[in-house]
């Protein structure tokens, strides 16, 4: 579970892993080996087709050992997987490095096929992240709860970091794991081509998940570091949320251009946000009349 402003840089980090994993690297080593061997001679072919035939059989079973290979976590997180087996409301608090006064509490139920996640910030000063992720069973909408309006999004997201984690098959490391006996830990490191995200687990003498923290090692910027403390995890549910969450909101994707255009006008004011603001990010009013939901909220929350 992630707070509102960084959803994006972790499920980013995720879904490149995911990707990454589905890649055949195989395949342009066995591509290169066809070529190879329609450039043997006539007098050696027969030969070379039947050493190549054991060596393909070879590793056809070698492949299939590897695909047989299960990707196994480490026990600890393993173990704190089995509880979002099911239904379950899981708390906490989320904080970064970059801002230590805010402090931002999320709820995140999840109910069969539903997901229901709500962040809401506070602690420094500026307009604070109240905003709310839901996918109810077919379609995926992000609200904000401040602007009182929601939009439709692509897809159904995974807002939970443990089981993100281990669905990306990351590899358990120990490289910057902390040194405080109150806790055991697991680490997982995703590695990208110009940055890497590091995960660890720290669990209690019970081997309960009592908080983590996600550090983005990034080659150009400092390194960010996320610090999630669990409140709860209960296997129970309000089912009201998933009803309730867009109620009173209005839909920013059905508004016409010239309500679009007068919306974000009345929002600029009423917090505040210039046009010289707004041309810091190549924005005009005119734009206005066809900005997207996420280039809007974007706007609010850099300037209000």
């Amino acid at each position: 579970m992630i707070a509102w402003k960084s959803a994006a840089c972790l499920l980013a980090a995720v879904s490149l892993c995911v990707m990454a994993g589905c890649s055949d690297s195989d395949s342009d080593t066995d591509t290169d080996s066809v070529s190879a061997s329609d450039s043997v001679s006539d007098s050696s072919q027969s030969d070379s087709e039947d050493a190549d035939s054991d060596d393909s059989e070879e590793q056809t079973e070698s492949d299939e050992e590897s695909e047989a290979e299960e990707y196994l976590a480490g026990d600890k997180l393993t173990a704190a997987a089995e509880l979002f087996g099911g239904d379950y409301t899981y708390t906490a608090s989320v904080s970064y490095s970059d801002d230590e006064s805010t402090v931002t509490e999320v709820t995140l139920v999840s109910y069969g096929d539903k997901v229901y996640q709500k962040a809401v910030s506070s602690g420094s000063e500026g307009l604070q992240t109240n905003a709310v992720y839901l996918f109810d069973g077919s379609m995926a909408y992000a609200a904000d709860l401040n602007l009182g309006v929601y939009s439709q999004t692509d897809e159904r997201e995974n807002l939970n970091t443990v089981l993100s984690v281990i669905d990306a098959e990351l590899e358990n490391t120990a490289t910057r794991i902390p040194n405080d006996e109150a806790y055991t830990y697991e680490e997982y490191t995703y590695t990208g081509s110009t940055y890497m995200s590091v995960f660890d687990f720290y669990f209690g003498e019970d081997d309960s998940l009592e908080k983590y923290t996600v550090t983005y090692l990034r080659e150009t910027e400092d390194d960010l570091v996320e610090t999630v403390e669990i409140g709860s995890i209960e296997q129970s549910v309000d089912e009201s949320v998933f009803d309730s969450a867009l109620e009173g909101l209005e839909s920013f994707d059905d508004f016409t251009e010239d309500e679009r255009l007068g919306f974000c006008q009345n929002i600029c004011s009423e917090y505040s946000v210039s046009t010289d603001d707004m041309y810091t990010l190549d924005i005009t009013t005119d734009d206005f009349k066809t900005i997207s939901f996420d280039d809007f909220t974007t706007l609010i929350y850099t300037f209000a």
